[in-house]
């Protein structure tokens, strides 16, 4: 294949990928993302691209990130985070605290026999407080092997499968045992508070929409023409951004120039997402979504079998230690200051399995009241996952 229709491969194949597992249910439960890296995995490791064809998807992955960052952010809305109070609020101090002492102290148990562990550290920051697009943002940002990042999700997605089931069956029966019970009064369902459950109702199902990455909502959205100069608006934007973040990471040290491009990018989408102008546009999130989804394809074609296999115990290690150290503290901080169980699980799934997973855990515990602040906490991981990623990064180099 020419140059042309490998670059024309790499923007378009994730529309494949999304039609198919729209079309094709089983598809659908293994994931879009997860069939990018399959297919990108197929491509790398039987010889389909040359020597120098090799550097399409690489820079590709490179430049999908900061153009994918604007667009996940500007959807954004500050506001929403006055919702966060009492127990959310808890437990999401608690969560954050457990995410950092399980990493830096995983880090001097494993991460340092991983090369570029403190890179590592940095993205599990990251994917552990926003989900994937933070583990893409930070491996640009620190400039991450692809092995090394692809054997992270890979090891990320095995063990946060065993933390879902975990928590779609036993985890609030196990957990009751040490925590108190979700307030009865704000979850007795017996139809005292209609309005506010209404309210709650329309305002949850708004967000999902909002945030809904699933093969039926690009289907959706494909077919939605009207909204197509927002995504143009959007993108014109995006590319301003970019130009301004690129214009200030060249003002740094070369060391630094990647961080500070994204931070900036960061920075500005989320100023951008002030204006009402900016956060009304449509389907914004799905169009950065769509940009991991081309970042997982390129990126997993740069990876080789057998450098993933050589190292991915300490990875795997590490991640298993990050993700369960970590709701280990969170569960007992919540126990000391009697954060309740429900809110305990649902902001751990926010920040360690990202927000469409929170309606789908909320469901499984009977509780429709803890979906908004859930999703709006899962929001804020995107947010500020980056800075933290990279914070943690340079501290531990």
């Amino acid at each position: 294949m020419s140059t042309v229709l490998w670059i024309v491969f790499f923007l378009l194949f994730p529309a494949v990928i999304l039609y198919a597992a729209y079309k094709v249910k089983i598809l659908a439960k293994i994931g879009p993302i997860i069939l990018a890296y399959a297919v990108g995995l197929l491509i790398g490791n039987t010889n389909m691209l040359s020597e120098s064809q090799l550097e399409i998807p690489k820079t590709i992955a490179t430049a999908s990130i900061p153009l994918a960052i604007p667009f996940l952010l500007f959807s954004l809305d500050i506001k929403k985070f006055k919702i966060i109070a009492g127990h959310s609020l808890l437990s999401t101090l608690f969560a954050l605290i457990g995410v950092i002492v399980a990493i830096v102290s995983g880090y001097y148990l494993f991460g340092k026999h991983i090369p570029e562990g403190w890179k590592l550290a940095g993205m599990l920051v990251g994917v552990y407080t926003g989900g994937t697009p933070n583990l893409a943002a930070l491996k640009t940002a620190l400039n991450v092997d692809p092995e090394l990042y692809i054997l992270t999700h890979t090891a990320d997605t095995f063990i946060s499968i065993i933390m879902i089931l975990f928590f779609l069956t036993i985890a609030q029966k196990v957990l009751l045992h040490i925590l108190p019970p979700f307030p009865k009064i704000e979850n007795n369902g017996d139809g005292d508070d209609n309005t506010t459950s209404d309210e709650m109702l329309s305002q949850h199902k708004k967000h999902l929409e909002l945030y809904d990455d699933s093969p039926k909502a690009f289907a959706r959205i494909a077919k939605n023409y009207k909204y197509y100069p927002h995504l143009l608006y959007a993108g014109l934007l995006t590319i301003a951004i970019v130009a301004v973040s690129f214009g200030i990471g060249k003002l740094v040290p070369q060391n630094y120039f990647e961080p500070v491009v994204i931070l900036s990018i960061t920075t500005l989408s989320i100023i951008a997402s002030l204006f009402p102008q900016v956060r009304n546009l449509k389907n914004t999130f799905q169009a950065g979504m769509y940009l991991i989804l081309i970042f997982s394809l390129s990126v997993a074609t740069l990876g080789q079998f057998s450098k993933l296999i050589h190292g991915s115990v300490d990875v795997f290690y590490y991640v298993a230690w990050a993700i369960f150290v970590s709701f280990f503290i969170h569960v007992l901080l919540s126990a000391i200051f009697r954060v309740d169980v429900d809110s305990t699980i649902v902001i751990t799934t926010a920040f360690t399995m990202s927000p469409p997973f929170v309606p789908v855990i909320a469901a499984a515990l009977k509780n429709r009241y803890i979906i908004i602040s859930g999703l709006i906490i899962g929001i804020l991981g995107y947010a500020i996952g980056n800075y933290l990623g990279v914070l943690i990064a340079y501290a531990l180099k």
